[in-house]
């Protein structure tokens, strides 16, 4: 297993205070993940891209869908 970080594209709806209803528009990001962090052939836990997420953004967030760079949307 390679040491080299796990890059995966995340689009993401950032939650409003209104009843929890995400914003209108999805943001997408690139994020990396530590090797250890990655079970081979799945990819990160939701858990830890939530947490990368919300640790970027400062907000609550739910994730629309995941890519990694070179996938086609």
């Amino acid at each position: 297993m390679s040491d080299d970080p796990y890059k995966l594209w995340i689009t993401y709806r950032i939650l409003t205070d209104d009843d929890c209803e995400p914003a209108a528009e999805p943001q997408r990001d690139l994020f990396e993940f530590p090797a250890d962090l990655v079970e081979p052939g799945y990819g990160p836990a939701i858990g830890h891209m939530v947490k990368a997420v919300r640790d970027r953004v400062g907000q609550d967030i739910v994730i629309v869908k995941t890519r990694q760079p070179g996938d086609e949307d």
